[in-house]
Parts: C-alpha cells; sequence; structure tokens
C-alpha cells in the first residue's frame, strides 16, 4: 500500500485512489494498534480530500469518522465525538456505515462521562438496524448499551427490557459471541439482584457461570467473577454453607490470578466474613474481616470507601 500510495502520489493520479490509499495504510496502522501512525494518514486523507472536495463531501466525511475512530482508540474522546459530530451531517445512505458512525460517536460519549449525549446516539444507532438487520450483533451491543444507561439512572424497567432485547440476539448469533452473551446475563442478574427478585437474578447468574466454564477457562477473570456473583446471590437467599464454596473458590482463584495483595482478593475476604457472621462463627468472620482491613490498608488510598467497609465490618 505504501508503494502504491507513492505511485498515486507521483503520477498525480485521481484523488480519491490517493486518499483512499492513505485511508487503507491509516486503518492498517489502527490494526497494527500503531494508533498514531494511523491518525496521521488519515488526517493527511482528510486534509486533502476537504481541499479538493470540500468539507461537506460525503467521501470527505468518510475520513471524517475514520478520524474519529484513531482519536476514540488513543482514548481521546473529546476529540472523537467532534470528529464524529462532523461525519453526521451526510447524505450516505448505507445503514450499517451510519449505525457504525453513531454507535462509536455514543461509545465516546459514554466513555467521556457524558451519558445522556450517550444515549442520544445509542438509540440513534439502533434505529438505523432495527428495521433492516434485526438480528444483527451490532444491534444487540447498542441495545446492551442502552439497558447499562437506563441501569445507571435507575429506570429499571425499561433496562431490562433492553437486555432482554439484546440477550435474545446473543442467543440466535451464529456463531455465538460467548462473552457478550454472558455479560448480558450476568448484567441481568444484577438488575435483578437490585430490584428484591433474588431467584430470578439467581437462575441468571447461574446460567452466565454455566456458560463461561464452557467457553471460558475457569481461571479467567470472568469465570471468577461469575464465582463472586452466585457467592452473593446464595447468601442474599440463605444459603450460607453454598455462598462460602463458591467464595473461597472464587478466593484461592483471585489470589492466583492477582496475588495475595490485591483488592479484589480484600473484597472476597469481606464476603467471606459477612458469611461467617449470618452463621454465627464469630472468630472466622473477625478473622476474614481483619485480613480484608490489612489489604485494603496496603493497596487503596488512605480514604478509601472501601477502608471504612472494613473498620465498620470490624
Amino acid at each position: 500500500f505504501s508503494h502504491a500510495l507513492e505511485m498515486f502520489s507521483s503520477q498525480k493520479r485521481a484523488l480519491l485512489e490517493t486518499t483512499s490509499c492513505l485511508l487503507i495504510i491509516g486503518n492498517l496502522h489502527l490494526l497494527l494498534n500503531e494508533v498514531e501512525k494511523g491518525g496521521e494518514k488519515i488526517q493527511q486523507a482528510l486534509t486533502l480530500r476537504s481541499e479538493k472536495l470540500g468539507p461537506e463531501n460525503p467521501q470527505t466525511k468518510i475520513c471524517q469518522y475514520y478520524l474519529g475512530l484513531s482519536y476514540h482508540l488513543q482514548a481521546k474522546f473529546q476529540d472523537a465525538s467532534k470528529s464524529y459530530e462532523k461525519a453526521f451531517k451526510c447524505s450516505i445512505s448505507d445503514q450499517t456505515y451510519m449505525f457504525c458512525l453513531h454507535y462509536n460517536a455514543a461509545c465516546a460519549c459514554k466513555s467521556s462521562k457524558r451519558q445522556r449525549e450517550a444515549l442520544e446516539y445509542f438509540q440513534l444507532a439502533r434505529d438505523y438496524l432495527v428495521k433492516a438487520h434485526p438480528q444483527h450483533p451490532g444491534l444487540a451491543l447498542c441495545l446492551h448499551n442502552i439497558g447499562e444507561l437506563f441501569y445507571k439512572s435507575a429506570k429499571f424497567d425499561i433496562s431490562l427490557l433492553q437486555y432482554k432485547r439484546a440477550l435474545e440476539i446473543y442467543e440466535k448469533a451464529s456463531p455465538v459471541n460467548t462473552v457478550a452473551l454472558s455479560i448480558c446475563q450476568t448484567d441481568i442478574g444484577n438488575l435483578y439482584l437490585e430490584m428484591g427478585f433474588h431467584d430470578k437474578a439467581h437462575t441468571f447468574f447461574e446460567k452466565a457461570l454455566e456458560n463461561r466454564k464452557k467457553w471460558l477457562a475457569e481461571t479467567h477473570s470472568l469465570t471468577i467473577e461469575s464465582m463472586n456473583n452466585m457467592g452473593i446471590i446464595l447468601s442474599k437467599l440463605g444459603k450460607n454453607d453454598e455462598a462460602l464454596s463458591y467464595y473461597q473458590k472464587c478466593l484461592e482463584a483471585r489470589i492466583n490470578l492477582y496475588g495475595e495483595e490485591h483488592k479484589k482478593v480484600a473484597d472476597i475476604y469481606s464476603n467471606i466474613g459477612n458469611v461467617y457472621l449470618k452463621m454465627k462463627k464469630n472468630e472466622d468472620a473477625l478473622k476474614s474481616q481483619k485480613k480484608a482491613l490489612e489489604i485494603r490498608l496496603k493497596v487503596l488510598p488512605k480514604y478509601h470507601h472501601r477502608i471504612a467497609d472494613s473498620y465498620l465490618n470490624l
């Protein structure tokens, strides 16, 4: 591609050929995680098209979109949002392209804590696919994100509807996106837990754990997270022996994964202490809570709320 670009440039070939080559090289750099180099090539293509075709030309807008993507990958979310917004005003009728444009803009807004704008862009992205491609995996991702944003604003009924629509698409996908499916099941479980429907939460946490054991390693961080979730919900259901069993498996796995002195290890010690307290095993509870505090004092800032929690538990 670099050789082709030299040929196009030296021979004064058509602008679209030259800038398309720049875009291809830029995107190859992005795929190779050479994001700054990719952004430079895309910026060159954008500058050429802006000068020769005008900033409102659809071909220029495509460059603007890819520049936004390069900023996004560099975690420059404000710059990414500006580039995406400039790319919106175009006459391109490709529904998938417009979905990608709005979806990425939504992700950039979400990452920069602009939740209201993120929700608007996710909803626009959804609308581009919902009629033309109702089973598109991208639609599931979009619905999942919409559900998450409604969850954060405590609109649980709307959140649950979005999650379940996403789950239906994930389950029908071929091949199945196993990670996305289990994350959606976990999020539904957390939502039911928040709403106080513990039996339903247990069902979805259990499904997520089964899928993660099937498709991921037992030592994978997501599988370990599911073990912790099972401990939480079983404790809520009063099944303390089963909860303790999951917590102990989770503790061993997290120590192997993160080492003894890690905040996630401290969280499990605290959870184990809470279960022992319910079982009226006060000495064991005290021992676990002291261990949690000891780790948190080493790895967390002095006034972190988890340290306060540990003192309260003691």
